[in-house]
């Protein structure tokens, strides 16, 4: 029941998507993995509990409307009913775009989003709520994202050519080669990464490598574990297993394992792999 929608430039240069969705997940709480991505909810239904790491005790309530900042760690989740909401998904450097704060302050966070947009955020989450389909609704969202956006940014188009850079090297680019290839000292481009994404240009090239090794998993076919780890530029299969779990929580075959669980013979490739169904 996932719908996407990919907004027109300029939007398309710092919005990887917008996503909508009306349903009920088959399960009760889910691990959500980091995506490399940075996301706004705009939730219309039930609120969600957020537990601390693996303690079912401990918990925050989400309510109308949150940031997620750049995640290097999981997310345990518990919809308390229905899931009904609306979603941009931000490229790592595009929060920079529609508020001035340092990203570092959202890194591992869920923020909500009323501390920095007031009530205007409410007024947007209940006009989105009346619209009666989802392209309405799209065609609202962008337009009140076009009135946000902040004037160009020093640096900007810089810390997106080096993102770019990172997410196409199908090797362990450094942090002195990256350097080397824009032209910029490591001191000043990890500055710039900190304030744009809130992590390390290192940090977000773990991420990275880590969403390569989750949409190359077939789970059609056998998986050979020690292939997927070569190939996606780990040392050895005990480097790319602490890294894997430091990320999931798990190792790679109880990932698959909990997601073919739930979904069987349904279980694809596409958005769903960042969510791990927990029980």
């Amino acid at each position: 029941m996932l719908q996407i929608h990919l907004p027109a430039p300029p939007l398309s240069e710092y919005i990887e998507c917008l996503w909508y969705i009306n349903d009920t997940i088959q399960y009760k709480r889910e691990r959500i993995l980091p995506t490399g991505m940075i996301e706004i909810m705009l939730n219309f239904g039930a609120p969600f509990r957020v537990y601390d790491n693996n303690d079912t005790t401990q918990f925050t309530l989400n309510h109308d409307a949150w940031i997620a900042g750049f995640q290097t760690e999981y997310i345990i989740n518990e919809p308390l009913a229905e899931t009904h909401m609306m979603g941009i998904r931000l490229k790592p450097y595009g929060l920079s775009l529609l508020m001035d704060i340092p990203a570092h302050e959202f890194h591992n966070q869920l923020i909500d989003i009323d501390l920095i947009w007031g009530r205007e955020v409410h007024t947007l989450r209940e006009q989105l709520y009346c619209l009666p389909t989802p392209q309405q609704k799209f065609s609202h969202l962008e337009q009140a994202l076009h009135k946000r956006i902040l004037s160009q940014r020093d640096n900007i188009k810089l810390v997106e050519y080096a993102v770019c850079i990172l997410k196409q090297s199908k090797t362990n680019l450094s942090v002195r080669e990256l350097c080397q290839e824009i032209g910029v000292s490591n001191k000043h481009l990890i500055q710039l990464f900190k304030s744009y994404i809130g992590v390390s240009p290192k940090a977000l090239s773990k991420v990275f490598r880590f969403q390569n090794v989750l949409n190359t998993i077939d789970p059609k076919a056998d998986i050979d574990w020690v292939d997927i780890a070569m190939s996606a530029g780990y040392y050895d299969q005990s480097h790319f297993n602490k890294e894997f779990t430091s990320f999931t929580g798990m190792s790679p075959s109880q990932y698959m394992l909990n997601r073919q669980q739930i979904f069987g013979d349904t279980l694809e490739q596409g958005d769903g792999i960042h969510f791990v169904p927990v029980d």
